[in-house]
């Protein structure tokens, strides 16, 4: 099958709408999907993402849909409290709300749901609170 979505442009919208979340949330503190990043020294929140689009479908004639989960993994230093990263994990999920979207360079997103998980210990240094977000998009066929 022929991917019709552009990825990368619904990553970037993606991206633009995660840089008005917060105020603290600005590179260098987000940790892109297979770039090199070194987390904050000293210790700090920083998020991490990570997306994960489903095969397309065609739902009517002449449109693809796509779909597709972005995660946003927001880390704080182990024993420095969660308050921090709660506020922004709960920003992250406020600026996703379902029924509502984004158009940006031809692409319009969808979310359907913005859902921010339990918190958990990763490792011996950081605790993690998930923010997943689910999206849909759709490409006209030509």
């Amino acid at each position: 099958m022929v991917v019709a979505t552009n990825l990368r442009l619904v990553r970037q919208v993606m991206r633009e709408i995660l840089l008005i979340a917060d105020p603290y949330v600005k590179a260098p503190v987000i940790h892109y999907e297979n770039r090199h990043f070194t987390p904050p020294n000293p210790p700090d929140v920083y998020v991490k993402e990570t997306m994960q689009p489903a095969p397309e479908r065609m739902p009517s004639f002449g449109l693809i849909e796509s779909r597709g989960l972005t995660r946003y993994d927001v880390f704080t230093p182990e024993g420095s409290g969660t308050e921090k990263a709660e506020d922004i994990a709960m920003n992250i999920a406020t600026v996703f709300q379902p029924s509502t979207g984004k158009t940006s360079q031809g692409v319009t997103l969808a979310f359907d749901r913005a859902e921010r998980k339990q918190g958990r210990k990763v490792d011996s240094a950081w605790w993690m609170i998930p923010v997943v977000i689910t999206w849909r998009t759709y490409t006209k066929t030509i």
